[in-house]
This record gives C-alpha cells, sequence and structure tokens, in this order.
C-alpha cells in the first residue's frame, strides 16, 4: 500500500492533502459546540456531533482541488519548439493560463491556449510563425518577437512593451489584434497587408523609439491615444471608426497610406505633434489637429469627403493635392506651398486661411464654387488662379498680396475696416465682380491690374493706387467711396483686351 509520500507524488496528491488538511483543521476546532482533540491519522467524525455528511465534504475538497488546479504555472522554455514537453521546465507543453517565459530560441509550433502573460528575455527569440497566439495579459519583450509567415493570428490583450534593444516585428502578412496598448522603446516594426485592429479597450501607445505599424483599423468606441515621443507611422490604409488622438506636443506621426475617418471617426490633438500624409484623407468624421505643429501634404494625394477639417499649419512639399472635400477647411496658422493645391470642392463649406498663404512655386488653384475667405494675405511667387464662381473675401486683418506670381481672383470682397495692400508685381486680375467696402491699396510698379467685371467701391472702401502699375478697367466703376490712381502708370478703360 501507498504511503503519503507515495499519495503526494501521485496525480491525486493535492486532492489528499487538501482533505487531510480539512479533517486536521476541523479537528482543532469546536464542532456542534463540542471540541475534539487532533488526530494523527484521521479524524472520527461522530454523526450526533458532525454536521456535515462524509460525502459533502469530500465534494467541497474536490472543489478546492480543481480550483487549485485553475491557477497558471509559470512555463521557462529550455528547447527550440513549443510543442514538445521537454522543451519547458517545469516539463509541459503550457496551456491555458500560464505565464510564458521565452529564455531560448524558440519557434511556435502549435496554436496556443490563452496564455496569461508572455516574457521574451534579453537575446532570446519566439518565431510565430504563422500559428495563433493570444495573450490575456501583458507582453515583456526585452529580446525578439517576430513572425515569418503569412498565416495565423495574434492576440495581445494586455499592454505590449518592447524594452531597449527588444525587437517586435513582421514583414509578413498575419493579422494582430491589440487591446491593451502598445509601449516601445525598442523596434517595433510590424508591415506587411495583415491588419493591426485595436479593439475591446481604448488604450495608449507610448514610450520613446519610433512605432511602426503598416495597415491600421481602430474600432468605434475605442480610443487611442499617441503618448509616444518618437515617430509614429503607419504605413498602409488607416480606417479610423473610433478615436485616434495624439497626447504630448512630441513625436510626429506619418501616414504613407490612404485614411479613412468613418462618419463618427475623429482624429485629433490639441498638443503641438506634426502629421505627414502621401495617400490622402477620406473623412466622414472629424479631423480635428490643433496646437502649434504643421500638417505636410508630402505626394500627389486627394481630400475628400463631407467631414470638417480643421488644422494649424498646412506645408505642400510636393505633387499635387486635390481637395474634394465639401465639408469646411479651417487652418488657423500658415500655409506654404512648394507643390500645388487644387481645389476642386463644389459649393459648400467655407475654406478659411487664417495665416498668410505663401505659394514659393506651384499653383494654388481654385476651380469649383467653394467658398474662400483668407485673413492673413498671400505672397505668390507661384501662381494663384481662381477659376471658379465661388465668392473670395479678405477680412478680419489688414493684410498684403505680395510677391511675384501672378494672382487671379472672382468674386472678390474686402471686408469693411480692412486694409488689402498690393505690393505684388505680376499680373493682378480679377474676372468679375468686386465688392470694396475696405481698402485695397496698390503700391507696385509692375504688372497690370485688370478689372474684366465691375469693382463696386462702397461708402466705407477706396481703390488707391500710389506706384506706377497699369491699370485697366472693363466694365467700368461704381464709386460711392475713393477712387484714387496717382502713380504714372497708365490707367485704360475698355470693352475688349487691349
Amino acid at each position: 500500500m501507498k504511503n503519503q509520500f507515495d499519495l503526494e507524488n501521485s496525480i491525486f496528491s493535492s486532492y489528499f492533502c487538501i482533505f487531510q488538511r480539512i479533517n486536521i483543521s476541523v479537528s482543532e476546532f469546536h464542532i456542534s459546540g463540542l471540541p475534539y482533540k487532533s488526530m494523527k491519522k484521521r479524524i472520527l467524525f461522530r454523526k450526533s456531533h458532525f454536521p456535515f455528511s462524509i460525502p459533502t465534504l469530500l465534494f467541497f475538497s474536490f472543489l478546492l482541488f480543481a480550483g487549485s488546479q485553475a491557477f497558471g504555472v509559470t512555463k521557462t522554455s529550455t528547447g527550440a519548439t513549443w510543442n514538445t514537453a521537454g522543451n519547458w521546465s517545469p516539463a509541459g507543453v503550457p496551456i491555458a493560463g500560464d505565464d510564458v517565459i521565452i529564455n531560448t530560441a524558440m519557434t511556435l509550433d502549435i496554436n496556443t491556449v490563452s496564455l496569461n502573460s508572455l516574457t521574451v528575455n534579453t537575446t532570446r527569440s519566439l518565431n510565430l510563425a504563422g500559428f495563433n497566439i493570444t495573450v490575456t495579459g501583458t507582453t515583456n519583450i526585452s529580446g525578439s518577437l517576430t513572425d515569418n509567415t503569412n498565416a495565423g493570428s495574434n492576440r495581445f490583450d494586455g499592454m505590449v512593451t518592447i524594452n531597449s534593444g527588444g525587437v517586435f516585428s513582421t514583414t509578413n502578412n498575419s493579422p494582430y489584434e491589440f487591446r491593451g496598448g502598445i509601449t516601445n522603446d525598442g523596434t517595433c516594426s510590424l508591415a506587411g497587408t495583415g491588419v493591426k485592429t485595436f479593439s475591446t479597450n481604448s488604450q495608449t501607445l507610448a514610450g520613446a523609439a519610433a512605432i511602426s505599424l503598416g495597415v491600421v483599423t481602430i474600432n468605434a468606441s475605442i480610443t487611442i491615444t499617441n503618448n509616444n515621443t518618437g515617430t509614429t507611422t503607419l504605413n498602409g490604409t488607416t480606417t479610423i471608426n473610433g478615436t485616434l488622438a495624439d497626447g504630448n506636443d512630441g513625436g510626429s506621426n506619418v501616414f504613407s497610406g490612404a485614411v479613412t475617418i468613418a462618419a463618427g471617426g475623429t482624429l485629433s490633438t490639441s498638443n503641438n505633434s506634426n502629421y505627414s500624409f502621401a495617400g490622402g484623407i477620406a473623412t466622414a468624421g472629424t479631423f480635428n489637429l490643433t496646437g502649434t505643429g504643421t500638417i505636410t501634404l508630402s505626394a500627389t494625394q486627394t481630400i475628400s469627403g463631407s467631414g470638417n477639417i480643421l488644422i494649424p499649419n498646412l506645408t505642400i512639399s510636393a505633387g499635387t493635392t486635390t481637395w474634394s472635400n465639401t465639408g469646411t477647411l479651417t487652418n488657423t496658422g500658415t500655409s506654404s506651398l512648394s507643390g500645388s493645391l487644387t481645389i476642386t470642392a463644389v459649393a459648400g463649406g467655407l475654406k478659411r486661411f487664417d495665416g498668410l498663404v505663401t505659394i514659393a512655386a506651384g499653383t494654388f488653384s481654385v476651380s469649383n464654387t467653394a467658398p474662400m475667405e483668407f485673413r492673413g494675405g498671400i505672397d505668390a511667387t507661384g501662381i494663384f488662379n481662381q477659376t471658379g464662381a465661388g465668392a473670395l473675401s479678405f477680412t478680419t486683418n489688414n493684410q498684403t498680396i505680395s510677391g511675384a506670381g501672378a494672382t487671379t481672383f472672382q468674386n472678390l470682397s474686402i471686408s469693411s475696416g480692412i486694409t488689402i495692400t498690393n505690393s505684388n508685381t505680376a499680373a493682378f486680375t480679377v474676372t468679375t465682380t468686386s465688392t470694396i467696402n475696405g481698402a485695397l491699396a496698390f503700391s507696385g510698379a509692375t504688372g497690370l491690374k485688370l478689372f474684366t467685371g465691375l469693382p463696386t467701391i462702397s461708402g466705407t472702401g477706396s481703390l488707391t493706387s500710389s506706384g506706377n502699375a497699369p491699370f485697366e478697367f472693363r466694365a467700368g466703376i461704381t464709386n460711392n467711396g475713393t477712387f484714387s490712381i496717382s502713380g504714372t502708370g497708365v490707367t485704360t478703360f475698355s470693352t475688349t483686351a487691349s
């Protein structure tokens, strides 16, 4: 017969020990008011005084035994393949609820159950190899966690932390799901076409090292707050059904692929981080970037949709940006064009530029009926060309139209109390009517100033010139204010081109 020590080495040892502890415990207390002395080997229960039957006690003992098995253990790798019992200490392939430590160069060769946590030690590695892995708790990477195939899926419910020197990477197309966020102080580069989905919980991106995530989807009702102070790059398409918010003044955000903001989705920041877009933006939701950062459009692309867009400073560094978005555009800072901006939107949302618009090269063109408003002036070395019939107004602040590039306007209006000083040395053309309630003052010596439509100068308005540039009026002048051209340039009134 097995003695107690033999039993403790058997599969029922835990049960035996729990049951014995209960017996000993019971003997040391009053049962139904009567004390009993502890016995060395077993307890004799007196039916008349003990309130529980032996089967009942056995049942509770079994529950305690089963509960003791529900808690996972810590498994540390000692070999190269996951699904080999001898490659783990203690021996046995990890099961649900286990905490797993990778302390070798290991390859996953089986779909795992839900691990409680995953740790990859320094200089060690785990290759997911196209199999599925789920980690319900935290993942801590000081070594390397990679996936070298296109199959399998990977879910991380807790925070994924990549420590300095750690690597979390793939160039393949397997999907990833995150429910607890990412902190990166090492290397985080998840490329490929597999979708990186942020779901279930609001999360943060943190750390000081660059994060690259490829194709990204943010599910509805989920907020991702980017506190990472490095560069966050989304190399593929980005679909925002929830909220992507920048939470700090450092770092920058690069979107290489198309960005889609669904109805109810939000891309936002109130901080001063910079953003770069190369694949276009389609928004039916909220695009709201305040602060003093710069939004750079770095390649030929289209800004579409019907959602309103609020940005601080705009730079078009290359290519042609086609702006067909019918919502409002509010640029609260400056605009700088080395590429071209073509606004093709039909009548709808106002396009407003609060700061100076500098056209260093290329063309700023407005080819449809969207209304335009300027509050900081235009410096055109390139070309400003409004051919659409939307209203274009100068409001709020005194401004200057400068530079050596031609400027063409339609339906021009200048608000009362505002002075527009035109020192531009190239041609200035208004092809339809102009309404001057403030002051339009020319100081340039060259470039024809041509009004093909009727200019109306209100009682508070004025049209003056102190320079020597020539003027031509083809539809007359309605003057209820001040009209004074004092330079030496020729003024012509005609009905056809001179």
